[in-house]
């Protein structure tokens, strides 16, 4: 039953939020701590997911970056949560963020099962779910990469997605 709760809670999160960014709601956006946000989101990760140990790489100064904290941090949960769904027993998930002067690249890693060439530029489509195979044992609505490549967007921000089958995925944000 709690984990039945948590995936639905989930997913009324990704509604709500694919909600918010697309009814034009103005989102405020502050000077925040990067580590803080990125923090917040592998916690309540882990929390869910407590086989899994985040490997987390920041660079040693402090950034501050102006976002909507809660957009970005349900974003890297969203990206968390797909390389955990979408990666093997035992298998390594890595956040890391580099300043580049401009701009600050946040990168998700896994070494999951990765994603097919013809599913590559779909998966930022609301509601599509990629590897049909495992389709009916991932939970999910579809929404999550989405709500990433929107609040990215909103941000003024690019996605961008390297993945080979069968040795995982990285998505990186900028």
């Amino acid at each position: 039953i709690y984990d039945d709760a948590q995936n639905l809670s989930g997913m009324v999160e990704n509604v709500l939020g694919i909600t918010r960014l697309e009814s034009g709601v103005e989102i405020k956006k502050e000077v925040e701590v990067a580590e803080e946000v990125i923090g917040a989101a592998v916690q309540l990760t882990e929390v869910h997911h407590p086989e899994y140990d985040i490997q987390v790489s920041v660079p040693e100064e402090i950034l501050m970056v102006p976002m909507d904290a809660s957009l970005i941090q349900q974003a890297i949960t969203n990206l968390l949560e797909n390389a955990i769904k979408y990666n093997r027993d035992g298998g390594i998930v890595q956040i890391y963020v580099i300043d580049e002067k401009d701009s600050v690249r946040l990168t998700v890693e896994d070494n999951g099962i990765g994603i097919p060439p013809e599913d590559k530029q779909r998966v930022f489509e609301r509601f599509y779910r990629g590897d049909k195979s495992h389709s009916g044992k991932i939970d999910g609505t579809g929404l999550g990469l989405s709500i990433v490549k929107r609040a990215v967007a909103y941000h003024g921000g690019t996605v961008t997605l390297e993945s080979q089958e069968g040795r995982g995925t990285e998505i990186s944000v900028v």
